[in-house]
């Protein structure tokens, strides 16, 4: 066993993860963090220290795994590699009949797919030509237009439901086959690209948001092709930019702006990953030159995207639904103050609260969901007063700054606490039944259409998966399930190749990171705002055993 050396990554990782498995199991237990409880802070200790000897551990694995993996292998000449690069012409329409034909059974078993998270809301935007700007446009678009279009043909809203859900599943199944291609020509073996196939083609996680309805699915497309094509760019310069009909940089430039069209926080998260990768850039001579086409294909993929989507808004004319939507952790933290601490303000603060979020909506404040406060914010008192508003949640903040981490760490923590049980909509009611002790998927199909199982075991299994708290218990199994698992697992591995100073490698990898990061600030925890961390983890995986084969040449 190699001697532990200090390191400031994981001392941070350390930090964080002793943070996050106190708060978190705090707030599962006791719906609050115990500030007041010695045992909070003996917690933070203890596990920080353990912690932080156990990413040595997990880092050393790694290096024992890859040096293995290298002895294994034989360096190939150019001849091999030429052959590699034959093979793989035909990996990519394996890889993706591989996936579709997995799902495919899944859809028949949940037929026509899972239609919820709004689904209804979306669809009546589009019959009714009455739109607003809650939903990605073209995400009402394309799926209002697919399920009408075949309704009006057939007179069934199943297969318009289906139709839709084919034809996403479709765009899922062709990128993840080409990430295989990708990976495969790259010198991924045959073994691993079956696994890999077999493995997104039918776990769970993945197959639910292939057959959902929601923009989460092919927000995750566009995220892993974005990724595929800044990889290319920061592994190889030079061949990214030499292409004389630009193919790579218009094909990196539709997967930011698809990826952006798709979810609003993608705006946010590329924003950010942008101004980190520009000022790596500017640091490091192989891309220095290439400064101005780099800061094109930033400048264009976002001007682009506010040019579509403004587009988009003004053709449908969709009226705007306010700030409730990026306002959900201040709206979510004064109404847990005055449902929870209500005696501890003054009148006054009161009343300057109840400007701003109904005392109506307030009273059914619910501690890990905050849809039913947000949606009494009153957003032209709000716009008549801007300031005042920031005022009082700032004034508020400062006297009382454990209810407002409270507030947080209460819609956040199922996505970081790896032993969380996803769990916000419990009470609620849904078109087909209440959730219980767990939500940790929709699974249902929202009216006008109706679930007709041609598997019924397969529907049972989804629907046992999604709504039974017990599914998410299991010894080791609810981990691989577990949002904050998979990304304490990516965060670990991303730690790994910043020790390492591979920078260039995993640059590009921190953008699904940002885009998370987004996410924590959202109304509740769930699965959907991370399922694209079970694609990226094999993929990271399978990227660094490739790399470290070929950095030994």
């Amino acid at each position: 066993m190699k001697k532990i050396r200090f390191s400031i990554v994981n001392l941070i990782i350390s930090i964080l993860f002793s943070l996050a498995s106190v708060f978190g199991f705090s707030a599962k237990k006791y719906g609050e963090i115990k500030f007041a409880s010695a045992w909070t802070y003996i917690g933070l200790l203890g596990i920080g220290i353990v912690s932080y000897f156990l990413v040595a551990l997990i880092w050393e694995l790694f290096d024992r795994i890859l040096q293995a993996n290298k002895a294994k292998r034989k360096l190939v000449n150019g001849t091999e590699t030429n052959k590699i690069t034959v093979n793989s012409r035909y990996v990519w329409l394996k890889s993706t009949i591989t996936i579709w034909l997995l799902n495919f059974v899944v859809f028949l078993g949940v037929y026509p797919g899972f239609f919820c998270y709004d689904a209804q809301d979306e669809l009546m935007e589009t019959i009714t030509r009455s739109f607003n700007n809650q939903h990605p446009m073209l995400h009402v678009l394309s799926m209002g237009g697919i399920v009408q279009l075949f309704h009006k043909l057939t007179g069934d809203y199943n297969i318009g439901i289906a139709s839709f859900i084919l034809f996403q599943m479709t765009i899922i199944a062709v990128v993840l086959g080409f990430l295989i291609k990708v990976l495969s020509s790259e010198g991924l073996g045959k073994k691993w690209q079956t696994i890999l196939s077999i493995y997104f083609g039918a776990f769970p996680v993945l197959v639910m948001y292939s057959l959902c309805s929601s923009k989460d699915g092919v927000f995750g497309a566009f995220l892993v092709l974005s990724v595929l094509k800044l990889r290319q760019l920061l592994k190889n310069p030079d061949e990214f930019f030499k292409d004389k009909k630009v193919k790579n940089i218009t094909q990196l430039i539709l997967s930011l702006v698809f990826m952006m069209l798709m979810r609003s926080n993608g705006v946010h998260a590329f924003i950010v990953f942008a101004i980190l990768f520009i000022a790596y850039v500017l640091r490091h001579s192989d891309y220095r030159k290439y400064v101005k086409n780099i800061l094109f294909i930033v400048i264009s993929s976002v001007v682009l995207f506010f040019l579509i989507n403004t587009m988009l808004l003004r053709v449908t004319d969709a009226k705007d639904v306010g700030h409730r939507e990026i306002l959900t952790v201040p709206i979510q933290q004064m109404a847990r103050l005055y449902s929870f601490d209500r005696n501890s303000l003054e009148d006054e603060e009161i009343s300057k609260i109840t400007e701003y979020i109904s005392e109506d909506a307030m009273n059914r404040y619910a501690p890990k969901c905050s849809d039913m406060v947000k949606i009494g914010f009153l957003e032209d008192n709000y716009l008549n007063n801007t300031k005042g508003f920031y005022d009082i949640w700032l004034s508020l903040g400062v006297k009382h700054p454990a209810a407002y981490l409270n507030a947080f760490a209460m819609t956040s923590y199922g996505m970081y606490y790896p032993w969380a049980v996803i769990d916000g909509y419990k009470d609620h009611e849904m078109f087909t039944y209440t959730y219980e002790d767990s939500s940790y998927f929709g699974y249902e199909v929202e009216p006008p259409g109706e679930r007709c199982s041609l598997i019924p075991f397969i529907d049972d299994f989804y629907r046992w998966l999604s709504l039974d708290a017990s599914a998410q218990k299991i010894p080791v199994f609810h981990l691989l399930l577990s949002p904050g698992f998979m990304l304490w697992v990516y965060i670990i591995i991303l730690g790994y190749v910043l020790k390492e100073k591979r920078i260039e490698f995993g640059l590009p990898y921190v953008l699904p990171f940002v885009v998370i990061l987004t996410c924590l600030i959202g109304p509740m925890s769930l699965v959907r705002y991370s399922f694209y961390l079970w694609i990226f983890i094999p993929m990271i995986f399978a990227d660094l055993f490739i790399s470290a084969v070929k950095r030994e040449k």
